[in-house]
């Protein structure tokens, strides 16, 4: 059984979207066809993920085309919501996995702060991705102590 979680590459394309809109800001400078806008990596990236065509963030102009913001700012409103909702799947696999595997009461609390998860175990932190907590535990099939379940995900 095969689990996807998209937390981290959400959080990827929220960020190179917000590069682009950022300059975009800028400078919205105009081409001749859609195709010219289309051809950004950028978009490029971000539509084929979301299953649309590139040329649809081109906005018409007299001359030509501009890359069209208000559609670039929804796709932004669509990744934080898959952001969201990927971080609820995750937060489940994990509390799952951590209620799972240890053996005691669950002294490891996880959180998600600042796109990363953060564990905590006595006085230790650790931040890092649900992909990463996700990847170490899956395989692991007996009870584990706290201590041995924090080196195996930290280490």
């Amino acid at each position: 059984m095969s689990i996807e979680i998209k937390v981290s590459y959400s959080i990827h394309l929220i960020d190179i979207l917000d590069d682009l809109l950022h300059d975009l800001r800028i400078n919205n400078p105009e081409y001749r066809t859609a195709f010219d806008v289309g051809n950004n990596p950028v978009v490029k990236i971000l539509a084929s993920e979301l299953g649309h065509l590139s040329t649809y963030y081109a906005l018409p102009t007299e001359r030509g085309v501009t890359f069209d913001i208000k559609r670039l700012q929804a796709l932004r409103e669509e990744l934080l919501s898959a952001k969201v909702e990927a971080i609820d799947v995750a937060n489940q696999v994990i509390a799952f996995e951590f209620e799972r595997l240890l053996a005691t009461d669950n002294k490891i609390v996880f959180t998600f702060t600042e796109d990363k998860y953060q564990l905590s175990y006595e006085d230790n932190i650790w931040y890092g991705s649900a992909e990463h907590i996700i990847g170490c535990t899956m395989n692991v099939t007996d009870p584990l102590q706290p201590k041995d379940l924090w080196h195996l995900i930290t280490v």
